[in-house]
């Protein structure tokens, strides 16, 4: 699994997960994860957004 973390001032606000769902197969699907915290002074609001990258070939680049 990928995780990347945002931070504003040394404080977590937004998170991404990317996990590889077919057992790392030569074509494999992913599961993605976006989590981000709310922040009403940078007009952000909350959000948590799942979402897939189907038939990626895993040993190639994004």
């Amino acid at each position: 699994m990928q995780r990347v973390v945002v931070y504003v001032n040394r404080t977590p606000i937004a998170e991404a997960r990317a996990g590889n769902m077919s057992g790392l197969s030569d074509i494999s699907d992913y599961k993605v994860r976006v989590i981000e915290d709310e922040a009403p002074h940078l007009d952000i609001r909350a959000k948590d957004v799942t979402g897939w990258i189907k038939g990626h070939t895993r040993r190639s680049s994004v």
